[in-house]
């Protein structure tokens, strides 16, 4: 008895032969006639509810034995509770049978739309049903109607996208049945390209290498050094005219003030360019002129001021500009001689060739690593199994595949 009653729980089972499976699809595919007919019943039910709102507003309240205040309220409410309706069924556009995209976006539109329409018409039917009653009701009934039917249509469009993509499942495994050997030669082929990239790869790094130690990269090296010695130095000699330019700018100023010339509000501006653009050495008359006029307290300055100013003053005297624009040449022209030798090296250039061309056999083999991951090997028992577990799942019954191989 107990054996009885375990037989008889078992879900029911079917064998399909595997060359048959999309027919047997087809022929359990009973969604697709209901989804006809649920859209045949979605368009009279949008019809009957039209009419439903015709009669309704066209309801005589005024024969209704309650106050005028209550009366007028209601009248109130019933247009907008009927164009609310309207404007809902018109933008409500039945999809065509065959799109299941269209259909799936057509029921979760209307779930949302509908849900909003409840919320705003919720208040008008309440109201309006104080006073209306069988009209009121005939609409209410039909679109009650249309929601059922909506989500009717809804599950049996989730269904047709569950046997559709059953016999997606299906030709996955025909194809890589058919293609397993078309398979193995082009992960062989990939498997050589790939050795050969790798090979590629070793040599352009082993040159790198190469590069890096040779002759040229030691060259670079000290001549990279030396121009920044050179910078270093050059920096530090105008650097070294801007200090002892310092303590001058108030002197300058003063000095600015009395007799104005726009190569003094150079100086005060950029001491070193103008410095060696001023080829007949004016600098020497200014501070000449200057020296004079604090010494005959022309240009007033507090003690400490004073002091250092006269200090700056007789420090640049007509030796030390000529040594600053000589040693400021002699230095910018070492300085041009370095980075020209730094810009014949080619060294730069080759590694950079051979850095781009690293690139790209590594880019490629990359690619090829992910052809050849897309190329699995095709457990066929494994997808089947997986195959008919779905099957059970969408038909709610046992579905064995035999002859898949032949």
């Amino acid at each position: 008895m107990i054996s009885f009653f375990k037989n008889w729980l078992k879900p029911k089972e079917e064998v399909v032969n595997f060359s048959e499976i999309e027919q047997w699809l087809d022929s359990h595919n009973s969604e697709v006639n209901i989804i006809k007919e649920n859209l045949r019943e979605l368009e009279n039910l949008k019809l009957e509810i039209f009419e439903n709102l015709k009669i309704l507003e066209k309801v005589d309240l005024t024969k209704s034995k309650v106050e005028d205040r209550v009366r007028n309220i209601v009248q109130g409410n019933l247009p907008a509770y009927t164009n609310t309706l309207s404007i809902f069924l018109r933008k409500t556009i039945t999809p065509k049978e065959s799109d299941i995209n269209g259909l799936e976006s057509f029921c979760d539109t209307f779930e949302k739309e509908f849900d909003s329409l409840n919320k705003r018409t919720f208040r008008n039917f309440q109201i309006i049903r104080e006073l209306v009653g069988k009209e009121l009701e005939d609409v209410a009934r039909s679109v009650k109607s249309l929601e059922l039917v909506v989500k009717e249509l809804k599950r049996s469009s989730e269904k047709v996208r569950k046997i559709t993509g059953l016999k997606e499942n299906v030709k996955l495994i025909e194809d890589n049945l058919n293609s397993k050997e078309k398979n193995d030669r082009k992960r062989q082929e990939l498997q050589k390209q790939k050795e050969e990239l790798l090979e590629s790869c070793k040599r352009i790094s082993k040159e790198l290498e190469n590069l890096k130690n040779s002759k040229k990269a030691k060259d670079l090296e000290i001549l990279k050094s030396d121009e920044k010695n050179i910078s270093d130095n050059l920096r530090s000699l105008e650097n070294d005219l801007v200090n002892l330019f310092s303590p001058l700018q108030k002197a300058l100023k003063k000095y600015n003030n009395i007799c104005f010339i726009k190569k003094v509000e150079s100086y005060l501006e950029n001491p070193v360019d103008t410095l060696l653009n001023d080829s007949d050495l004016e600098i020497l008359k200014f501070l000449n002129d200057i020296k004079k006029m604090i010494e005959e307290e022309k240009i007033d300055l507090k003690d400490d001021k004073r002091k250092k100013t006269v200090e700056s003053l007789d420090k640049i005297d007509e030796d030390f500009v000529k040594k600053f624009i000589s040693g400021h040449a002699s230095l910018k022209k070492e300085l041009a001689s370095v980075q020209r030798e730094i810009k014949i090296n080619s060294l730069p250039k080759d590694m950079a060739e051979l850095e781009k061309e690293l690139n790209i056999s590594m880019f490629k083999t990359e690619n090829i690593n992910r052809e050849i991951n897309k190329i699995k090997d095709f457990d066929i028992n494994s997808e089947i199994a997986m195959l008919e577990k779905r099957l059970g799942e969408v038909f709610g019954l046992k579905v064995r595949l035999e002859n898949v191989v032949g």
